[in-house]
């Protein structure tokens, strides 16, 4: 029965709700409960990648909302630190931290197939803060809520929700948490990291998904001019010294 509700849904939500009918529809024609699926054809919206990096003033601000200790901080930091998966972050536990090396280390989405472990390796921030919280959670995931309970996917989308509700100085509508790992890869690769080194550290088992989904050096303008001027010059600091094209032109011209 329909509420109306659904026609707020955004083209993710219609997409994951389609192809989760579809699969409890297959499931009843397996178990001859149904002669056939009725939503078999049914085509689902594509996925629409989110076009979005935040700037430092942003992340500066979020985090500002937040005081020191606040565990909905301790969460921000860890994905604005390592680049991670915000589900990554939500389940580490103090099992999975090895601190001589410094890293994070659990069964990644692909370690069913692959057999390989997902290691993220923490900058200093990151791993003083991951000591501190293995102090307080010894046991279960060391991000927690306030009341102790695991971070969710939904709970951490209904704090940013109501961050971008309020009406002073509220977060952009289109800021989520996955922003977090956009943000991180596109400043990785503005700042020389070789694009190799972010998919891996990312946890990608090659180049496709960096290039095609979280590189978004488009936003990143002044590089881009700067890159620009580095790839005819060869250095930006030549830029002032080289005479423009036009002038280079109107000069004076050999004999033929």
């Amino acid at each position: 029965m329909s509420t109306g509700r659904e026609r707020a849904w955004g083209r993710s939500t219609r997409r994951h709700a389609i192809a989760n009918l579809k699969r409890a529809l297959n499931w009843a024609v397996d178990a001859r409960m149904i002669a056939a699926n009725p939503i078999a054809r049914m085509k689902r919206p594509k996925t629409v990648a989110r076009e979005r990096i935040m700037t430092p003033e942003e992340r500066d601000r979020l985090l500002s909302s937040y005081p020191e200790g606040d565990p909905f901080r301790h969460l921000l930091v860890a994905l604005q630190e390592s680049g991670c998966r915000p589900g990554e972050a939500m389940k580490v536990t103090a099992a999975d931290v090895d601190l001589e090396e410094g890293v994070w280390r659990m069964r990644g989405k692909d370690y069913a197939a692959t057999g390989k472990m997902r290691t993220i390796y923490l900058t200093p921030t990151l791993l003083e803060l991951t000591k501190r919280l293995m102090r307080e959670h010894k046991r279960g995931p060391l991000f927690r809520n306030a009341d102790g309970n695991p971070w969710t996917r939904h709970a951490v989308a209904n704090r940013l929700r109501r961050k971008k509700r309020r009406n002073k100085d509220p977060l952009g509508a289109d800021i989520v948490a996955y922003t977090y790992r956009a943000t991180w890869a596109t400043e990785a690769l503005t700042n020389k990291v070789p694009v190799a080194t972010v998919a891996e550290l990312m946890g990608h088992a090659d180049t496709t998904m960096v290039s095609r989904h979280y590189a978004k050096l488009a936003e990143k303008k002044d590089y881009l001019r700067e890159a620009t001027v580095r790839a005819v010059t060869g250095s930006p600091a030549n830029a002032s010294s080289r005479p423009p094209a036009d002038a280079a032109a109107s000069g004076p011209r050999r004999p033929a």
